[in-house]
């Protein structure tokens, strides 16, 4: 039983990944289309699995920062050569 367990958990542990990454993939959409994403919209649910759309948006915010680091390091941390990645479309307003 303990086995069939950890296979369930590994398995819902994976679907829960990939919604998540569905759930960013849909709020760039947004982003990209230059609709307004506010922190307040308290949810965003993906294949049955409900994200705070806040938190979604603070992993979206932590993979820029993470993708531009990288740039930066390649370059020898010098920024002469701006970074041409994604740039954040967000309202933290009420």
């Amino acid at each position: 039983h303990e086995k069939r367990l950890d296979e369930l958990q590994r398995l819902r542990k994976a679907a829960e990944a990939k919604a998540q990454q569905e759930a960013e993939d849909l709020l760039r959409l947004r982003q990209a289309k230059g609709e307004e994403i506010k922190e307040t919209e308290a949810t965003i649910q993906v294949n049955g699995f409900v994200f705070s759309t806040a938190k979604i948006l603070a992993e979206i915010h932590r993979k820029d920062l993470l993708e531009e680091a990288a740039y930066y390091k390649s370059h020898a941390w010098k920024p002469t050569k701006p970074w041409p990645g994604p740039s954040q479309i967000l309202s933290k307003a009420a």
